[in-house]
């Protein structure tokens, strides 16, 4: 009984092993991009010491059921995915059929966003590109100073026709502009200072750009380790923003070496960086340079 228990449970692992996949039958999407969508991926040519990418045969159901939603989500409606489990791989074939092809776009906008929208007629629906043009268009108009506009995207498939139908449109509302700037200040760092280098001031028009800018002067302090530049309040067309930084909490960085050369023998540097020195991101610097014929020290 021990024994053919033993055979029975060495069966199960033996069937439980991970096989090769491979596939067949796929014309428009590439090996690649099915592996990808099951988050493998299959070596380069030169990859000799990789494996193939592998499953195990107890997931099968739920791969069939990953690699039909990811075609679908290529525009393939129609497709028919079937598998056929050896004993040295598992073999997935994919009749792909014919795709839904998007039929229309309309669009209708005050701005310009012809250039957001990366679907056009007789292309691939694709619904990642569906996703990325809408979320684009919201870009441009947040781009354009306007937090409240209002959007309407839809895509209506007709799997009789194959086509797709869609539309993008927006309603502006009025321009905003920025508020009241509220700052917090921290232990070592005067908010009025963090203000300052702000690229907007209250009344100015809102800008998505000008917050951009106002993150990167900010993050250029080698003082602060964090920046958060809340715009989510709204007060009809005014964007109030709250301004909260974090400091370096070990602000001191020291470095040294040792080396050699032809020219000066052996060499040894050190220095050492404060960069909130005393408080409001004031950056002291000492750096001292030794060698046999040369000894240079300096400090900023």
């Amino acid at each position: 009984m021990r024994i053919v228990t033993l055979l029975l449970t060495s069966s199960l692992l033996l069937f439980a092993a991970p096989l090769p996949l491979v596939f067949n039958g796929n014309e428009k999407i590439s090996d690649d991009a099915l592996f990808a969508a099951l988050g493998l991926r299959k070596p380069y040519a030169v990859e000799v010491w990789e494996d193939h990418p592998a499953i195990d045969p107890l997931a099968l159901s739920q791969t069939l059921s990953a690699l039909t939603s990811f075609y679908r989500s290529k525009g393939f409606y129609h497709v028919k995915i079937t598998s056929e489990t050896t004993a040295k791989e598992i073999i997935i074939t994919v009749q792909e059929n014919n795709p839904i092809r998007v039929g229309d776009v309309k669009i209708n906008s005050q701005i310009d966003i012809d250039s957001a929208i990366t679907l056009h007629n007789d292309d691939l629906f694709d619904q990642e590109k569906f996703s990325a043009s809408k979320t684009e268009m919201k870009k441009r108009y947040a781009q354009e100073g306007y937090c409240n506009a209002q959007f309407n995207s839809k895509a209506w498939v007709d799997i009789e026709t194959d086509r797709a139908y869609l539309l993008f449109e927006a309603t502006p509302g009025e321009p905003c502009t920025f508020g009241a700037i509220s700052v917090e200040s921290t232990p070592n760092i005067d908010g009025r200072l963090t203000a300052s280098m702000l690229r907007f001031e209250e009344g100015d028009p809102y800008s998505v750009e000008a917050i951009q800018q106002s993150y990167e002067a900010l993050y250029a302090q080698e003082g602060i380790t964090r920046v958060i530049i809340n715009d989510n309040e709204r007060n009809g067309s005014v964007v109030p923003i709250s301004l909260s930084i974090e400091e370096d909490e070990r602000p001191i960085r020291f470095t040294a070496g040792l080396g050699y050369s032809s020219d000066e023998g052996p060499t040894a540097q050190m220095g050492i960086k404060h960069r909130n020195f005393l408080g409001d991101l004031k950056t002291l610097s000492l750096d001292a340079r030794y060698s046999t014929i040369k000894q240079e020290a300096s400090g900023s």
